[in-house]
Parts: structure tokens; sequence; C-alpha cells
């Protein structure tokens, strides 16, 4: 089939009607184009809003780095698909109850402060993400959790990185973050649960080393 003279706003559409129904086809990548064509994706899934500003924001670390392509897994093969970071979004508007206080464009910037200051305190392990798992549905997943801990911590406020950034310093150096270590063989919803929990935990033994 083929189609003459249709707009980008049209050709969007046709391609999401058609591919919508092949077998196979990912489901993130329809949901992308989807949000794109929503004139207000913010009503519609304020989750998806926030993900898409994460991808679109050239000050966000996850910038033209979440896979489009990847299937909906919580595990440590691959990097987060559309579909993974907006689960953990989720989870994080639920845990946190951020909306209740903040607009969507401040719970917005806190998820995105977030996540840069987790590429600023851990910047060796963002930048090897094939051997970390902080870029993994996993780690995703149980990363956002933490994120909404820290928020309700510190008072329900809107946090820019330098808070988390002081928060996170506080254990993520301790940590091992990579494939082989504490977060290694959890996979699906419930796996990204108890790593969730493994974080936790960690997080309240006390520590003693300093690092400069």
């Amino acid at each position: 089939m083929a189609y003459v003279g249709l707009s980008e706003h049209e050709e969007l559409e046709l391609f999401n009607t058609i591919n919508s129904k092949a077998k196979g086809l990912s489901g993130s990548l329809i949901q992308f184009h989807e949000a794109t064509l929503a004139k207000d994706a913010a009503g519609l899934r304020p989750e998806l809003f926030i993900v898409l500003q994460l991808i679109n924001e050239t000050t966000s670390p996850w910038y033209r780095r979440i896979d489009l392509g990847g299937k909906n897994t919580s595990g440590l093969k691959r990097r987060a698909s559309l579909a993974t970071m907006q689960k953990a979004v989720r989870k994080f508007l639920t845990r946190s109850g951020i909306l209740e206080e903040h607009t969507l464009a401040e719970a917005a910037a806190t998820v995105e402060n977030f996540w840069r200051a987790v590429a600023l305190v851990l910047p060796k392990q963002w930048a090897d993400p094939r051997s970390h798992v902080l870029t993994k549905g996993v780690g995703v997943y149980a990363l956002m959790e933490t994120a909404a801990d820290i928020y309700r911590e510190r008072g329900r406020a809107a946090l820019s990185a330098a808070h988390f950034s002081e928060a996170l310093s506080d254990f993520a150096l301790d940590f091992d973050w990579t494939s082989q270590g504490p977060l290694q063989g959890f996979g699906g919803q419930a796996g990204a649960t108890h790593a969730a929990a493994c974080i936790r935990e960690f997080r309240q033994k006390p520590r003693l080393v300093a690092h400069g």
C-alpha cells in the first residue's frame, strides 16, 4: 500500500493503526507514537508525560537513551524500555504522593533531578551500563522507589539534584551496583520489588566510611 500527500501527523497515525496489529511489534514504540500524537499526554497518563520529558530534555541523563523498542522487563539483560520506565515512574508517583502537593511539571523536574544526581554520584557505573544495573529494568524500578523514599524523608519538597546527590552519597558509593552484586538474579515485577527492599535495607545499615 502507498499513501501520498500525508502530513507528518497523518503518517504517524497510519503507522500506529497498521503496526499496532502486527505480531511482535514493540508496545513501547506504539506507546511513544501515541504519546507524540496526543494533545494532552499529561492528562492521559502523568507517568508517560514524565518519561517523555526524560527522553526529550537535553539536560536529562536519559536523553534519547530509553529503549523504545524493548520489551516490558524489569530484569538485568537490557536497558530500560519506555514501558518499564513508565511503570517505575508510576510507582514513584504512587509511593511519593508528589502530585498531591506539586504540579506535574514539578514532579517531572524532580524525577529528572534524581536521575541527574544518580549520574553525578555514580559516574563510572552510569558510564558502564553493560556491567551495572543502573539503567537496567530492575535498577530503574528499585531506584525510582528509592527516589520516593528520599522525597518523603526530605519533607515532601520538590528536590533539586543537589538534594538528591546528598542523600545518595550517604549510601550509593558503598553499594555494589554491578550485575553480579546483590541485585543479581532479580527479575520481573516481584524481583524488582525485592531489589527495592534490598536497597532500602542497605540504606538503614550504619556506615563509617567517608568518601572524599
